[in-house]
């Protein structure tokens, strides 16, 4: 019996790194979810941009032909 404490010890030492392990798995994949919205979010508002620069200096070269 004097071997099992020690064995319960590092038993549940090793439940407790598990758990932190996971959470730490859970809040990495939150972050990549979060991180793959926002690069989606970004690339939709540089498209916007990009379409009202070609707009506008289309407009820029339409005033100039006049």
């Amino acid at each position: 019996m004097a071997l099992s404490a020690p064995f319960a010890a590092e038993r549940q030492s090793h439940a407790v790194t598990q758990a932190r392990l996971e959470a730490r798995r859970a809040e990495l994949a939150a972050a990549g979810r979060q991180l793959t919205k926002l690069r989606t979010q970004f690339s939709t508002e540089v498209e916007l941009a990009r379409e009202q620069v070609v707009i506008a200096q289309e407009r820029a070269e339409a005033s100039e032909w006049r």
